[in-house]
């Protein structure tokens, strides 16, 4: 009983890995944003920047060579 209450103390006061937990869910909540964002997003932004790039491109073609 009493290795056991040892063992439980150290843990208690051990924080070391406290950083690196908090490190992880930082790194996770922030990856969830960037999904979130790109998922939403997405399929807008990159249909308006392919149909802008298209339209110019086909104008650049017809005015032919200066």
């Amino acid at each position: 009983m009493t290795r056991t209450l040892t063992i439980g103390r150290r843990l208690l006061i051990d924080d070391k890995g406290a950083t690196a937990i908090e490190y992880a869910l930082l790194a996770a909540l922030i990856s969830g944003v960037l999904i979130g964002t790109v998922a939403s997003l997405g399929g807008t932004v990159m249909t308006g920047l392919f149909q802008t790039a298209s339209s110019q491109l086909a104008s650049q073609i017809e005015a032919g060579p200066s």
